[in-house]
């Protein structure tokens, strides 16, 4: 970074130094300090640039041009401050409004201010104020974005009179970086316009991260919701599969259940079914032959025989046959009744399963 220093006085510029930003100072120019009696101003500092710094004009980016008035122009006032606690802002509204009168003078001024804290409870400033006319001729040879500061330096407010054989303390206040004092530029203003932009830079990117948060997060609700409603959407496949399956083992155990009584019944049915032909084998094998059978009547294991006989002895042989067969019991003769010379009659056996 190259940094450009004016001594100016009574409008007359008593020379500059130009020094590049380094570990070490470089002084490019030590032999321009020298007092040239001009009134245009401008004039005297574009013939100073064009002449002595064509070389980095190339760099304009990289220059940073700082004026320092040496002269009695610059205009001071002590001004009290009201005991109502202003702050930085109100304290410059109300140098505007009384600027004017405490200067007695309607030109434009441009002004800065030190605040000199007193022993009592007020403050009071010290308010500097230049004419607004000469700071727009520096204007017309430098440009304003390159401009850092314009007016007097600390330690040149105490100084009365600044002679040209100060020479050497104009080289070492011209390798300072940032200089302090007096600068009639506007950069109260301009720190308060960055930190305006700094605020809104700062809301913005405050503004900025909510929205990418509150869009990460609703992003992140959206996925986790569409793998809640495929998960609910897998589970309920499961359920109506498991239900199905269900479905099918309660027919199946029912089938089986229906098959097992059925089984049972085939069993019964075939026990039966041996039984009647176990007594028919039996009455064929064993009847009396004065003794015959008309019909019998079959409920479960209870059998009705009835039938007819010549001899009631042929009945009475008939039920002995009966107990010793070994498949039937409880043998009861329900009736018998004789017609002419026929005996009908009714037993009853229980059949052993």
């Amino acid at each position: 970074m190259y940094y450009i220093t004016f001594f100016i006085k009574a409008e007359s510029v008593l020379g500059f130094i130009v020094h590049l930003k380094g570990k070490n100072y470089n002084i490019l120019d030590k032999q321009t300090i020298e007092i040239i009696d001009t009134s245009d101003i401008s004039t005297t500092l574009n013939s100073f640039i064009s002449q002595y710094c064509s070389s980095i004009l190339q760099h304009q980016d990289r220059i940073i041009y700082r004026i320092i008035l040496l002269d009695n122009q610059i205009m001071h006032r002590q001004l009290q401050l009201p005991n109502i606690g202003l702050q930085s802002g109100e304290i410059e509204q109300y140098i505007d409004s009384v600027l004017a009168k405490i200067f007695h003078t309607a030109l434009p001024l441009s002004y800065d201010y030190l605040l000199e804290p007193e022993l009592n409870r007020h403050q009071n400033l010290c308010v500097y104020a230049y004419p607004q006319s000469v700071i727009n001729r520096y204007f017309q040879s430098i440009p304003v974005s390159s401009l850092h500061f314009l007016g007097i330096t600390t330690d040149l407010l105490s100084s009365s009179t600044v002679l040209e054989q100060h020479a050497p303390y104009f080289e070492q206040l011209a390798c300072q970086f940032q200089l302090g004092g007096i600068n009639f530029l506007p950069w109260r203003q301009q720190q308060k316009r960055h930190k305006r932009v700094g605020l809104l830079i700062v809301i913005a990117c405050y503004f900025l991260v909510s929205i990418v948060i509150t869009a990460l997060l609703f992003w992140q609700t959206i996925i986790q919701y569409q793998q809640q409603v495929n998960d609910n959407l897998q589970l309920q496949m499961r359920l109506t599969q498991s239900n199905r399956q269900l479905a099918e083992l309660v027919e199946l155990d029912s089938l089986i259940r229906q098959l097992q009584v059925d089984v049972d019944r085939s069993e019964l049915l075939n026990k039966r079914l041996m039984m009647l032909v176990n007594v028919f084998r039996l009455m064929s094998n064993r009847l009396p032959d004065g003794l015959w059978l008309r019909s019998f009547e079959y409920d479960k294991d209870s059998i009705v025989f009835i039938g007819e006989s010549f001899s009631y002895d042929d009945i009475l042989t008939f039920s002995q046959l009966i107990d010793v067969s070994g498949i039937f019991q409880q043998r009861q003769v329900l009736s018998v009744n004789q017609h002419d010379y026929l005996f009908q009659f009714n037993l009853s056996v229980q059949v052993i399963l």
